[in-house]
């Protein structure tokens, strides 16, 4: 359950398998595993449409090397938002 009661991935369109993901999607998968614990809901869902996922990764990559936030507060911020929007985090 997130935040509020709400099911973890209660939308319309479910997540993915992580074992049934194409490789490239595999390797993102498990960096988010790796940082997070566990893949994100968001890049299961996406991972239906794997140019999605490498757009929304290449996003990612590109906030968090711009050194435009420290890492503490982008992390911060990316935790508020998850928490904003009641996605598990």
């Amino acid at each position: 359950m997130a935040a509020g009661g709400r099911p973890v991935s209660g939308g319309r369109i479910p997540p993915i398998d992580p074992a049934t993901a194409p490789p490239e999607i595999q390797e993102i998968l498990a960096r988010q595993t790796e940082q997070w614990g566990a893949p994100l809901v968001p890049t299961l869902t996406l991972a239906h449409c794997p140019p999605l996922v490498r757009g929304s990764a290449g996003l990612s990559i590109a906030l968090e090397k711009s050194g435009q936030l420290p890492a503490e507060l982008r992390d911060l911020v990316c935790l508020r938002v998850a928490q904003i929007i009641g996605c598990p985090f």
